[in-house]
């Protein structure tokens, strides 16, 4: 059944294929062709025509233009941000105390965008990886700092510590940690990434399968192979010896014919010399 739909398929209007080897090895590969050819297709097909995942607004002067009203969070110090250096009006700022509320915003249009420093901004694209991306560039402020009397022993002791955090890379490792435990982040990655390409990996299962049916094929040609090659042999065998039995018994039966012949011929000589001695005798 399974070479009838392959050759309904693939050997439409050639000549067909006689040897049960060749259909047994042919079948898995031309399935496997025809599957890898469908996969491509459908992904090529998709890369065309699927559109990738798009910011609605590309930047703030646009947002500024439409007027939008964009959300932060209401005890940090980006409302004073907004309303003194990027100058959105305080009317259009919509203070949000919740991180898990912003989704609720976007989906009832209350909000075009968020501002989040850059820790809570990792955090919301982890949690919420569907139909939200970063868009803009990134802006840097001022870090946090620490007061500390002056002449205090604190000072230098925090400086080294925080250094070495920072040095031996304990705080990306921290940030892995925390965010890689989070379903979204490798779909995140791969929208980030745009990585949509299709990798040999889904297909070894069926090369495998493939590959030994065609290992299996091989064999059982070299085993039939080796198997006339022995019956051949000792054929060959079987003759070469029949044949010198026979030229045993040949030779055996000359060599006796000839015994034979030579017994005969040298009787008649000696009974004629008897006679000629009995004859001389009688006339003396």
């Amino acid at each position: 059944m399974l070479w009838f739909s392959v050759t309904v398929i693939v050997f439409a209007h050639r000549e067909p294929v006689k040897s049960s080897l060749a259909r047994l090895v042919l079948a898995p590969w031309l399935f496997v062709i025809l599957i890898v050819t469908a996969s491509f297709t459908a992904s090529l097909t998709s890369m065309l025509t699927v559109s990738k995942l798009q910011p609605s607004v590309v930047n703030v002067e646009t947002l500024q233009k439409i007027n939008a009203v964009v959300a932060c969070n209401g005890n940090s110090f980006i409302v004073k941000y907004l309303t003194d250096v990027l100058k959105f009006k305080d009317e259009n700022i919509r203070r949000i105390n919740s991180i898990a509320d912003y989704p609720a915003e976007f989906e009832n249009k209350n909000i075009a965008a968020a501002f989040f420093i850059a820790p809570h901004a990792k955090v919301f694209l982890e949690t919420h990886c569907k139909g939200f991306i970063r868009a803009g560039p990134t802006t840097k402020l001022g870090g946090l700092g620490y007061v500390f009397p002056k002449g205090s022993s604190l000072a230098i002791d925090m400086s080294e510590a925080i250094l070495k955090v920072i040095e031996s890379g304990e705080i990306e490792k921290l940030e892995k940690n925390m965010l890689s435990t989070s379903s979204c982040s490798s779909t995140n990655g791969n929208i980030q990434d745009g990585d949509t390409g299709l990798g040999p990996d889904p297909f070894f299962g069926l090369f495998y399968i493939s590959g030994t049916i065609a290992l299996l094929a091989v064999l059982i040609v070299f085993i039939r192979l080796a198997k006339k090659q022995l019956l051949r042999l000792g054929w060959m065998l079987a003759t070469l010896m029949h044949r010198k039995i026979w030229r045993w018994a040949v030779r055996v039966l000359c060599s006796t014919f000839q015994i034979r012949r030579r017994r005969r011929i040298s009787v008649p000589e000696i009974t004629n010399v008897a006679g000629q001695i009995f004859t001389s005798c009688t006339k003396a």
